[in-house]
């Protein structure tokens, strides 16, 4: 896929985390995230990491967080890295649960507990993050037109 094309050019390794993402002041001028607040909640769930992007002048942090400093990241003008799920439906969760793999690093990432505390993050935010996919989308959609 064109992440793990853009995760081998920049660097990763292994993570399952944060749900609270800090946006950095360069949102503000970026196109496709300048509507985000200062924080936003989301689902992280993936197996890898971008690391280790310090000394590259092309990449610019647009969201950061305790453990993951690249949650949202530019490459260049054109090139994007997301360490979250924006694109999520109620049923997110429990569609992903019924995955042993997922279930399991979760599990082995966060607790034994993980699940339920996953389940209720997305019920108390899911209208908020469905809105922001949405208005991210409309972003990258205005630029393509453009």
């Amino acid at each position: 896929t064109a992440y793990e094309m853009l995760r081998s050019l920049v660097g990763s390794e292994m993570c399952i985390r944060d749900r609270d993402i800090n946006i950095e002041e360069a949102a503000k001028e970026d196109h496709i995230f300048d509507f985000l607040p200062n924080k936003i909640k989301a689902l992280q769930w993936h197996s890898y990491e971008v690391v280790g992007l310090e000394t590259n002048s092309k990449v610019r942090v647009i969201g950061t967080s305790p453990s993951t400093k690249y949650q949202i990241f530019g490459y260049d003008e054109y090139a994007y890295g997301i360490q979250f799920h924006l694109e999520i439906r109620k049923t997110t969760v429990d569609d992903w649960a019924q995955v042993p793999e997922y279930k399991n690093a979760l599990e082995k990432s966060l607790g034994a507990d993980a699940l339920p505390q996953m389940k209720d993050l997305v019920a108390k935010e899911i209208d908020t993050m469905v809105m922001q996919c949405n208005q991210m989308y409309k972003n990258f959609v205005k630029i393509i037109n453009n």
